[in-house]
């Protein structure tokens, strides 16, 4: 059982949490029998434990009972040696067949990059880059730009697993928010008037 972000378990639910793991019982919602469990729990997250603990917003014993093997993940700026693998990964988990559709000067500059969301981040821009077909993400001042860098976008290409229906998504926003201005569409997504132009046709059919 996978628990993201342990620290934000709100504090009277971890008296349940660490009841269940003592226990190894549990009741489910609805109903007032208990049964038995055997999972081995994986938890995450990014906060500081021990200044979580000592602000009381986490339960020592809690804590212990979770911190069996503690595994420290360095953030992805300083693994960089590990994107070009990782693309490869999302590619092909989104159902991407062949090479990764970046060259090495891509890979290259995508390696540069100080990435502060991560992996979740690696795994949107490269949604954007195949989607829109857009090359020139990155600015100079290592910020993302275009419709790449709307955040409630990028919650809704994670739930797409097909790239052209992740396209159609990434075009149709960029028209809305141009009221339909070509131009303007086409430097917000960072590619050329005429595909943009040409993705308007077929929207229009």
């Amino acid at each position: 059982l996978f628990l993201d972000e342990i620290a934000e378990i709100p504090p009277e639910v971890q008296p349940i949490l660490l009841r269940a793991l003592q226990e190894r019982k549990i009741s489910p919602v609805g109903e007032i029998r208990e049964i038995d469990i055997d999972v081995r729990i994986i938890s995450a997250t990014n906060a500081d434990m021990t200044r979580r603990i000592a602000q009381g917003l986490f339960r020592e014993d809690v804590y212990y009972r979770l911190a069996g093997l503690n595994i420290q993940i360095p953030p992805l700026r300083e693994r960089s040696e590990d994107i070009p693998e990782l693309l490869l990964h999302l590619y092909r988990r989104h159902g991407g067949s062949g090479p990764l559709p970046l060259d090495k000067d891509e890979i290259d500059k995508w390696q540069t990059y100080h990435w502060p969301g991560n992996i979740r981040q690696l795994e949107n821009q490269l949604l954007y880059r195949i989607a829109s077909g857009c090359r020139d993400i990155f600015i100079d001042s290592g910020k993302i730009y275009g419709a790449a860098n709307d955040d409630a976008l990028l919650e809704k290409l994670l739930q797409g697993r097909d790239f052209n229906h992740i396209k159609k998504m990434i075009y149709d926003y960029a028209l809305d928010k141009s009221k339909g201005h070509i131009r303007k569409a086409a430097k917000l997504l960072g590619v050329s008037p005429s595909s943009v132009c040409q993705y308007a046709k077929t929207r229009s059919i």
